[in-house]
């Protein structure tokens, strides 16, 4: 008897056993709190998401807005920004299937320019010191980016 024929089964089994499951996190609409934005996830926002705190960004993060949506990054926010190339933060539109996992709801066809969503939105008067944010995608929304106020920012690899 070969002794790799029973071997092959099990090993397919713990192969299959260590993917890593991506899974749709519904986070709820709520200002002022620490949040992590993780790697692997899909996270919903349903509403406009003020954020204060901490934000930490990890790569291959994907954010999913609802129509009329925006994730709202507040003057005092200390914000974790971890996004790497090849894994970049995405935020995009709920309906949108092709990152991350589809979301309960989503019609599979986004319109970014009829639902009124703000991919990111950055209140910035009051912000000490420089803020880079780099291997960002922002696809699919009606606002890409909204600054408010003056501030030492940088994109790159947008």
């Amino acid at each position: 008897m070969n002794p790799l024929s029973h071997a092959v089964p099990v090993l397919v089994v713990l192969l299959l056993g260590l993917a890593p499951e991506a899974r749709a996190e519904v986070v709820p609409v709520r200002s002022g709190r620490d949040v992590v934005f993780r790697s692997g996830d899909t996270h919903r926002i349903g509403g406009r998401l003020e954020l204060g705190g901490s934000v930490r960004f990890e790569p291959g993060a994907v954010i999913k807005l609802d129509p009329g949506a925006a994730l709202v990054l507040g003057p005092g926010v200390r914000i974790d920004w971890r996004a790497e190339p090849y894994r970049p933060v995405v935020i995009t539109a709920r309906d949108d299937d092709s990152a991350g996992e589809a979301v309960p709801g989503s019609t599979g066809r986004p319109t970014p320019e009829s639902d009124g969503t703000t991919g990111l939105e950055l209140d910035a008067p009051g912000r000490t010191g420089p803020l880079r944010f780099d291997n960002l995608r922002i696809a699919n929304v009606g606002v890409a980016l909204r600054i408010r106020g003056a501030a030492d920012l940088s994109f790159w690899h947008l």
